[in-house]
């Protein structure tokens, strides 16, 4: 199995630019084998909490370590199936991303769309649940708690 990583940096800093998502369809589009893309955007919300309103969160990673994790899950997750090749986009935003903005696009591309889902899906809770990535809900200038991810 092929798996083309389509970018060369998984960390940004703030928000991920919708931009960057955009170039890569377009780039898919022109592949002959790809049949399906699975796409998952995260937004930061304004979740309500006792401590206050949330108003962005902090993302923190020590980048190697993280980077590291990353290429082990990629690599453990599209082996779980049978595709021919995988292409592959991920980018984490770090430092303070408001509501509304990108911390996380996940985007995959193969030629059908059960192991697009699948692989989309595996990579997100892989990265959620594996990767050290630290994430502070700010409350304006009312506070802070580090979230916990679900």
């Amino acid at each position: 199995m092929q798996v083309l990583l389509e970018n060369d940096e998984f960390f940004v800093e703030g928000g991920v630019p919708v931009a960057s998502l955009t170039e890569i369809l377009s780039h898919w589009g022109a592949e002959v084998t790809v049949g399906a893309h699975c796409v998952f955007l995260g937004q930061v919300r304004a979740d309500e909490h006792p401590e206050g309103i949330v108003t962005a969160i902090e993302f923190s990673a020590h980048r190697s370590v993280a980077e590291k994790a990353l290429h082990a899950l990629i690599s453990r997750v599209v082996s779980e199936h049978t595709c021919d090749s995988v292409h592959l986009f991920l980018q984490h935003g770090l430092g303070v991303v408001p509501v509304g903005s990108l911390p996380v696009i996940v985007a995959v591309a193969s030629g059908h769309r059960a192991e697009a889902f699948a692989i989309c899906r595996g990579i997100l809770e892989a990265l959620k649940s594996e990767v050290p990535i630290y994430g502070k809900e700010l409350f304006g200038d009312e506070g802070h708690r580090w979230k916990v991810n679900a």
